[in-house]
């Protein structure tokens, strides 16, 4: 008898943790679809399908006639991009970059571009490029709780 009881309190705990998981999962959803506006039109379609739409990896490319692990790495890596806080946090405080920054950013934080392809992109110099991402670490660093990664 004590065996079922231990049993069922073992489930009772497994369930409390999947009702859990299960809400953090619905916040994520709900926190990607209000940020789904910063992006560009495909990518924003990519995460439409996936997310309000149930598609599956697999189905997206076959849409897009894209490779499955293309698809499945791009969505994946905006959904990570667009929880983290690190280009929300410079969004919300836009007054104090000046646009050539906030482009960078973007490209940065949420498109994950390097400085050379920044550059070349935004028509700036390697050097130009590379002081507006530091400049940003830092001031991520600065008002972040988390210390941003610092990747080049």
């Amino acid at each position: 008898m004590s065996d079922k009881l231990g049993n069922s309190a073992v489930n009772l705990d497994n369930l409390s943790t999947e009702i859990d998981y299960r809400t953090l999962r619905v916040r994520q959803v709900d926190l990607l679809q209000q940020r789904m506006e910063l992006l560009k039109k495909t990518d924003r379609l990519f995460l439409d399908l996936y997310l309000n739409h149930n598609l599956c990896f697999h189905r997206i490319a076959q849409l897009a006639h894209l490779p499955d692990r293309c698809v499945a790495k791009r969505i994946t890596r905006l959904m990570q991009r667009l929880l983290s806080e690190e280009y929300i946090s410079i969004i919300r405080n836009k007054n104090l970059f000046k646009r050539s920054e906030l482009e960078v950013a973007y490209d940065r934080y949420l498109l994950g571009m390097g400085y050379r392809r920044i550059a070349i992109k935004r028509n700036l110099g390697l050097r130009t490029t590379q002081r507006i991402l530091d400049q940003l670490h830092l001031w991520l660093s600065k008002n972040l709780k988390k210390h941003p990664k610092r990747k080049y």
